[in-house]
């Protein structure tokens, strides 16, 4: 123990300086980076004229309600008469087939529910096949009656959307579900 503090008042010894005096102190230079040097932009090219490139080549599409030129084109329908060409719709949205009324929700009534009108909005998708997809429950007055909401939805069916005479899929479709109290 002695030892060390001998070396640390080694360390530390100060000459006697009287004051006011001037000490010569030894100056410590701590190595920085050189700052880089500055960046300057690069002039832009000077342009004395602007030109525009032309405007491509845009043909109008051909609106022919005929485009094969046949003038014979004739469309059976069910009844066996000839149907207007021009009748047939190409685009149609989805219209319900099969509404499965919900089931499974009557204890949800019990309870200080028993006189309350209950609703449950739900969101789904239409398949190209016309079943409900990714249902999902959007808002509820009382989250009891949201799975037989849910169950209900999935069994129904529908005439799928049909764009451009193919079935599509349509999303987002909502739809709210009220349930009566029993009387």
């Amino acid at each position: 123990m002695t030892l060390l503090f001998l070396f640390m008042a080694g360390v530390i010894s100060v000459d006697d300086i009287t004051p006011g005096e001037k000490v010569e102190r030894e100056k410590i230079t701590i190595g920085m980076p050189d700052p880089e040097p500055e960046r300057t932009k690069p002039e832009k090219p000077k342009i004395d004229e602007i030109v525009e490139p032309d405007p491509p080549e845009w043909e109008k599409p051909s609106l022919d309600p005929n485009p094969l030129g046949k003038d014979d084109l004739t469309f059976d329908d069910p009844s066996g008469g000839a149907a207007d060409p021009s009748s047939l719709q190409l685009n149609t949205a989805p219209t319900p087939l099969i509404r499965a009324d919900p089931t499974g929700f009557d204890n949800c009534f019990a309870g200080g529910r028993a006189n309350q009108v209950q609703r449950v909005r739900v969101e789904f998708d239409i398949t190209p096949a016309g079943e409900t997809a990714n249902v999902r429950v959007v808002d509820s007055t009382d989250s009891c009656f949201d799975r037989s909401a849910v169950r209900a939805v999935r069994r129904w069916r529908y005439n799928p959307k049909v764009e451009r005479g193919e079935a599509v899929w349509q999303y987002g479709v909502q739809t709210t579900i009220v349930y009566q109290p029993p009387e």
